[in-house]
């Protein structure tokens, strides 16, 4: 229970309802009796069909509505008597409160600010090119690792993402995958191995994506437009144009561009002309014959 309501009006509705009720009840079954003497009384003058006003069908239909009016008036009573207490629609935590003892609340004015804790939900963005990455699927869900620092140490919590926001960020331009965190509380466990993870805490995610071969990971400084160096086995300088699949801050991720055995020149390379031969660092001295 949240909040109660001083339900003294509520119950003299109700009251007040349910006499109604009773009245067009009452009044249903004296015309109910009303009709069923002219009905009598009609046999008794002749063989021709009797009008329906003659038989009271009329009257006996409005005070059946009127039955189920009140009738309808006592459910809206109740209901509204049933309100007068707030319960919590699940188990939560209250973070904000906006209404105080003695106030008037209005139609729809909010009470309490409620978050569940039986599972929290972590927004993750990651760019919409990544999701190529990543074996997600309604049917399958995918396994993450949460870090966060908590008083200057960091912890890990495992989460589940079993579903997306469905929708590109407008400002970010970002695909937000949706992590759950069940018992972030440890209250359903009976208590935590380490501090529990706080509503509003910010977080870094580890998830584990498709596995690929034959990669490898440059610097990005040795990344120019899409092209890298190699170096032939006549110590000539060739620019390959590179499938560059991923970048981050430090490395470049290229798939299937390198042939095995090939020397990828790692000193960046200022002007480069074709056919240009190189040295290269701590290459053995050939001998001469």
């Amino acid at each position: 229970m949240l909040i109660t309501i001083d339900a003294s009006d509520y119950q003299a509705d109700l009251e007040q309802a349910k006499a109604s009720l009773a009245q067009a009840a009452a009044s249903l079954e004296e015309e109910l009796a009303r009709a069923e003497v002219a009905k009598r009384d009609w046999a008794h003058v002749g063989e021709s069909k009797a009008p329906k006003l003659g038989l009271r069908v009329p009257q006996v239909k409005r005070e059946k509505a009127n039955v189920k009016f009140a009738e309808a008036a006592v459910k809206r009573a109740e209901r509204n008597l049933e309100r007068t207490v707030i319960r919590a629609p699940f188990d939560g935590l209250v973070n904000a409160r906006h209404a105080n003892p003695g106030e008037y609340l209005t139609v729809g004015a909010p009470v309490v600010d409620l978050s569940d804790t039986s599972t929290a939900e972590v927004s993750l963005p990651i760019p919409n090119d990544d999701l190529a990455y990543l074996p997600f699927t309604d049917d399958n869900p995918l396994d993450v690792t949460l870090h966060a620092q908590i008083a200057g140490q960091s912890y890990q919590y495992p989460a589940k993402i079993y579903r997306t926001e469905r929708v590109i960020d407008r400002n970010s331009r970002m695909f937000n995958l949706v992590a759950d965190v069940a018992d972030p509380y440890c209250l359903q466990s009976g208590g935590c191995e380490q501090p529990s993870l706080k509503l509003g805490s910010y977080v870094t995610a580890s998830i584990w994506a498709n596995e690929m071969e034959d990669i490898i990971v440059l610097p990005r400084n040795l990344v120019r437009s899409g092209m890298a160096y190699v170096v032939k086995n006549d110590n000539q300088l060739e620019q390959r144009t590179i499938n560059i699949i991923r970048q981050d801050e430090n490395y470049a991720y290229i798939h299937a561009s390198f042939a095995q055995g090939e020397q990828i020149v790692v000193t960046p390379i200022a002007q480069y002309q074709p056919n240009q031969i190189v040295t290269v660092a701590d290459a053995p001295e050939q001998e001469d014959e």
